[in-house]
């Protein structure tokens, strides 16, 4: 706008003849003008000039106007009218952002009641027609779906990476034993006959073994050891299982173990005479349970070739399978 107010103008806003947009801007101007304010006043008593404003300002948008203002239907020209009454009548402005938080909520579309179940069955019917349930079934399908390609990404092969391995079979009659204090044999097989039998000794505990045969009878038993080793003292039998226990003060701790047949004992010392490469002798022993030994093959094979993925792969199961 000008920096004053024409004749024309004066006169139109005098008759309320201007366009609302037009009538906003003039009323704007009279605002900060002292010299349009004076002129205007010439044309209408002062009494008739205040009503003229406070008519303007109380010429309130319409529900239709703010409708259109939230559903975006405005032209340009109507927007920029809107924005200026909004501008200048506070009464308005407030009625317009009301209209705007809840303008969408009143315009969704009410669903339709649901009927009451009355039984369970109805109940869980209803859950499976539910958004929610639709999240639920959509995540779970794009996890099924997913997961395989995340693993080959990731180098990982199947879901056997983040399960626990199976058990060699020829194990299936050991339990597993779970205190990591018994160290070795333990619920694995072996390939010597005069084991030295390994625990953890907490405190310097004074401790006896015992070990017995598959009917519990005892074979052999040690003096009180302060140390945390004992030596079988007699030669056991291929293919046999054993069991040990050791007894401190503070209980008794049990682990069992086989012995490695004649010919899986036969069939590792040739491979070992073949020069055959430790990670094949490590999946040699691990088929037949011998898990200890396994490890410390799979472990050669690190040391000649730190970057042989498959060789690290076996040996985490094996230590997972040994579990100490």
């Amino acid at each position: 706008m000008a920096d004053h107010l024409n004749s024309e103008q004066m006169v139109k806003y005098r008759d309320r003849q201007l366009a609302p947009e037009e009538t906003v801007a003039v009323d704007r101007h009279l605002s900060g003008c002292p010299h349009c304010r004076a002129s205007v006043a010439t044309l209408i008593s002062g009494q008739a000039f205040i009503e003229a404003i406070a008519a303007a300002r109380n010429d309130h948008l319409s529900y239709e106007q703010m409708d259109a203002w939230v559903e975006n239907q405005l032209d340009p020209e109507e927007r920029e009218f809107v924005m200026a009454h909004a501008a200048l009548c506070q009464l308005c402005a407030r009625q317009l952002r009301a209209y705007e938080s809840y303008a969408p909520a009143m315009s969704a579309r009410i669903p339709p009641p649901a009927r009451e179940a009355t039984r369970w069955t109805d109940r869980l019917l209803a859950f499976f027609r539910t958004p929610q349930f639709a999240v639920m079934a959509t995540a779970a399908l794009a996890a099924v779906l997913l997961t395989p390609v995340a693993l080959r990404q990731t180098g990982h092969a199947s879901w056997s990476d983040f399960l626990a391995p199976a058990r060699p079979e020829v194990l299936r009659d050991l339990p597993v034993n779970p205190d990591t204090s018994l160290l070795y044999p333990v619920s694995e097989a072996i390939e010597e006959q005069q084991p030295v039998f390994a625990w953890r000794n907490s405190g310097g505990q004074a401790a006896q073994i015992f070990l017995f045969d598959a009917a519990h009878n005892e074979i052999a038993h040690s003096a009180p050891i302060s140390g945390a080793e004992w030596l079988a003292p007699v030669p056991l039998d291929r293919g046999a299982v054993y069991t040990w226990e050791v007894r401190t003060a503070a209980g008794a701790r049990t682990a069992s173990f086989r012995v490695l047949s004649q010919a899986d004992h036969e069939k590792l010392a040739a491979a070992r005479a073949a020069n055959t490469p430790p990670a094949r002798i490590g999946e040699m022993a691990r088929a037949m349970g011998a898990l200890s030994e396994a490890q410390r093959q799979f472990r050669e094979e690190l040391r000649r070739d730190p970057a042989d993925s498959a060789a690290r792969k076996q040996l985490d199961q094996v230590i997972r399978l040994r579990g100490r």
